[in-house]
């Protein structure tokens, strides 16, 4: 009995050593996996030291110096008096936030639906010019979005939706994409015979979408529409380009930056830039554990 004991406890430190990643790894690959590790803690420091000391500096006084160095006082009020001096044109700070809101509400909702339902149908019917499209969806992934600026530009100017909300709904229904190729891989594994159970007890086309097969996608839904949500809320070019009369927080922000010869008072600009930066922190905080489950390497998974 002895003996075996030994024998298994040996075994069991043979498997963990041959199945620690370190030790697969010759000497220059071990040298490199230290390099880029030290490379990743150096880069996540200067982005925590940005945001400490942004903060640090948002409750400051104006005469202050906005060096890193702790503020003399701890002025919270600066806080406040951003919502009423922060503005970009006659939108005021809470107007922008309001803007953010409803920008980011929409175009992730129709981000996240829309691959969702073309990648479905692509995925699960028949139909002429099937293969067409699904050439030309693959096809438009090659092309640099920057060389689409100036044909949406013209297409908007065109269909007479630049400066008016109804801008971010009519954009945003696009159903291709690199969301697409992954709803239609996930949707392309989902056995039928769900589908074809229901439909004994009557259940039509949207009832077994709706009802049997989006539930599937559930996970991936929610993973894009937190990393889809965090990138509208940030987005600052589009709203400057297509909806300058409705500007965000992050396009009223970097016009406010750009457009005063001296910001008048750097601690309440700061703290418009942390309250800014606050909801999509705390997105990412609340449901990190669940976009990272959901993350597999080379995409997402079911």
């Amino acid at each position: 009995m002895e003996h075996t004991t030994i024998n298994n406890k040996q075994s069991f430190k043979k498997a963990k050593k041959d199945g620690n990643i370190l030790t697969k790894r010759s000497p220059a690959d071990k040298v490199i996996f230290a390099v880029v590790t030290v490379i990743f803690i150096l880069y996540a420091a200067s982005l925590i030291l940005s945001v400490l000391w942004m903060f640090m500096t948002s409750l400051k006084d104006t005469n202050e110096d906005i060096g890193f160095n702790l503020p003399q006082k701890l002025l919270f009020s600066n806080y406040p008096k951003a919502f009423v001096i922060l503005s970009s044109g006659r939108t005021t700070f809470f107007g922008m936030f309001v803007n953010s809101l409803w920008y980011t509400g929409i175009a992730t909702f129709n981000g996240v639906i829309m691959p969702c339902i073309t990648g479905y149908v692509m995925s699960k019917y028949d139909f002429k010019g099937k293969n067409l499209i699904f050439t030309v969806a693959i096809t438009s992934l090659m092309i640099p979005v920057v060389g689409n600026l100036a044909s949406s530009m013209k297409l908007a100017g065109e269909l007479q939706i630049i400066d008016k909300p109804i801008f971010v709904f009519v954009s945003s229904l696009g159903g291709f994409g690199g969301n697409f190729i992954v709803y239609y891989g996930f949707f392309k594994s989902v056995s039928w015979t769900y589908a074809e159970a229901a439909q004994i007890d009557g259940a039509g086309p949207y009832t077994i979408f709706f009802r049997i097969m989006l539930p599937h996608a559930v996970p991936i839904m929610l993973t894009y529409a937190i990393t889809n949500a965090i990138f509208n809320w940030n987005d600052y070019q589009t709203v400057i380009l297509y909806l300058p009369s409705y500007p965000t927080l992050a396009s009223g922000l970097y016009e406010y930056q750009i457009m005063a010869d001296r910001i008048p008072n750097t601690p309440s600009f700061f703290a418009g830039l942390i309250i800014s930066m606050i909801p999509t922190i705390a997105l990412f905080a609340a449901f990190s554990n669940k976009v990272m489950t959901n993350l597999a390497v080379g995409g997402i998974k079911g």
